[in-house]
Order: structure tokens, then C-alpha cells, then sequence
């Protein structure tokens, strides 16, 4: 078992922790930051939550990328399909650490709340988006959704939604 203090070395002061907690290195403010358990499990859950978005997104993918995507015509930037999975899974990864780091702020903030609402609309919309467009092969579906996934990244950005996170 642990106990609390502090300990100075090179590069800092290190602040040793008592049980799960998560130690960091202080910087040049001598600030430490600590994550409890909870702020682990919410973290895990909140990457989780958007990399599962990701895999039912990738399974409408699957099923028409040999065909129907493969018949497209692509303008000549289009990136080879290899390069789809790592990004898609990054973007996810990074989406959860975003939702965890407004969650962080505190679920009793009205602001709070409103940004996760929207967000978790929005990862509502980007698995739909893959149903619709790579899924049922429906371009005009799939500019719909985009637009939609549009209004949605605005709503985000939004100064009143953000305005206190």
C-alpha cells in the first residue's frame, strides 16, 4: 500500500499517491493531476463506447466494399483502402478521449450535459452514416447523413453549448 507525499528529482516533483491513483509528473507550475478509479473506468468506457461505434460502422463496411465502394468513382486523392482502418480507429480512440475529457468537467454542468448529448448524437449519426451509405450502397442517403453530420459537428462548436466547459 501506498502513502501520500511528495518526492523531488530530476525533472520535477513527483507526487506519490495512495491506492488507484494515477501519479503524474508535475511540470514547471508544480501542478499534479490525479485520476481516481472512477476517472480510469470513464475514460476506458468513454473510448470503449466510440471505438463499438466504429466496429458496427465497419461491419456495413465489409459487406459492400468489394463491390458496390470498389465500383465508385474516386477522385485521384482518395487514399488506398489500407489506410482506412488505422485512421477510422485513431479518429475513434480520439472521439472517446474527447468525451471523456467534457465528461471530466463534471455531469452537473447544464454545459456538460448538452455536450455529451450532442456528441453522442453525433456518434448516433456517424454509425447511421455508415449504414446508409456503405451499408445500403445509397449515395443521396449518404449526402443526407453528411449534411447531417455537418449540422451536428456546428451544434458541437457551438459557443453556447461550449461556453463554460
Amino acid at each position: 500500500m501506498m502513502t501520500g507525499g511528495y518526492r523531488a528529482g530530476r525533472g520535477g516533483t513527483w507526487r506519490v499517491a495512495s491506492d488507484f491513483e494515477v501519479i503524474e509528473r508535475s511540470g514547471r507550475d508544480d501542478t499534479v493531476r490525479n485520476m481516481n478509479i472512477r476517472d480510469i473506468l470513464g475514460l476506458v468506457t468513454s473510448i470503449a463506447a466510440c471505438l463499438c461505434a466504429g466496429a458496427v460502422g465497419s461491419i456495413f463496411m465489409r459487406q459492400t466494399i468489394h463491390a458496390w465502394y470498389a465500383a465508385l468513382k474516386k477522385p485521384p486523392f482518395n487514399p488506398p483502402s489500407w489506410v482506412f482502418a488505422p485512421v477510422w480507429t485513431l479518429l475513434y480512440l480520439l472521439m472517446g478521449v474527447a468525451a471523456f475529457l467534457v465528461w471530466h468537467k463534471g455531469l452537473k454542468k447544464r454545459q456538460v450535459k448538452m455536450a455529451l448529448v450532442t456528441f453522442s448524437a453525433q456518434l448516433v449519426l456517424n454509425v447511421l452514416w455508415s449504414v446508409v451509405f456503405l451499408g445500403l450502397g445509397s449515395s443521396l442517403r449518404g449526402l443526407v447523413m453528411i449534411c447531417a453530420l455537418g449540422v451536428r459537428v456546428l451544434l458541437i462548436a457551438s459557443p453556447n453549448i461550449c461556453a463554460e466547459l
